[in-house]
């Protein structure tokens, strides 16, 4: 019987990992606002699932292909396995509680049009809620990554704000790259 190999967590794979999932978010932040919705939620749920799995990883020493394949796209699942606080990440935890993956990739309309309400003070509710919630998982991965490689200034702040003064074409190939196949350099892309 073949044993399966093991990846040990180190910090250049757990950053890669978060940059990846940066990526996907602020992809999501860019084509909701050009109005690709649907390839835009695609874009979401790629960055939810990638720090949900990363959060995952962090709580061990290593991990196999296997172990992280098992999850699927079960997007509630890797949520509920990061032992994330359902409370503080309220508006996160609707979105994959409320609607299946295939739903969401492919059929929701209703989620679309709930992320994109504005309110009487032409605020978006919930892109700020969610926003505000990515925020802080950051912050707990930050936490994490501090404590497990013993790293106590180590700062990955969300630099959503970048975007916002990116030329198009730079935002067109961050798109593209998250439309595409996936980047070889990401680890979790190869399992």
């Amino acid at each position: 019987m073949k044993t399966e190999v093991k990846h040990i967590v180190d910090f250049d794979k757990v950053t890669l990992e978060l940059r990846k999932a940066d990526k996907y978010y602020i992809s999501f932040r860019i084509l909701n606002r050009w109005g690709f919705y649907f390839q835009g939620l695609n874009c979401l749920l790629f960055s939810l699932e990638t720090f949900f799995r990363l959060l995952y990883i962090l709580d061990k020493n290593d991990y196999t292909n296997s172990e992280l394949i098992k999850f699927g796209h079960n997007i509630k699942e890797t949520f509920n396995k990061s032992k994330l606080n359902k409370q503080k990440l309220n508006l996160i935890f609707k979105i994959i509680s409320n609607y299946s993956y295939t739903e969401i990739r492919y059929d929701s309309p209703d989620l679309v049009n709930e992320l994109n309400n504005i309110d009487g003070n032409r605020k978006y509710v919930y892109l700020d809620t969610l926003h505000s919630e990515i925020e802080e998982l950051h912050k707990i991965i930050t936490k994490k990554i501090r404590t497990k490689f013993n790293i106590p200034n180590y700062l990955a702040g969300l630099s959503i704000d970048k975007y916002h003064s990116m030329a198009s074409s730079d935002k067109k190939s961050l798109i593209d790259d998250c439309l595409s196949r996936g980047d070889p350099n990401f680890s979790l892309d190869r399992c």
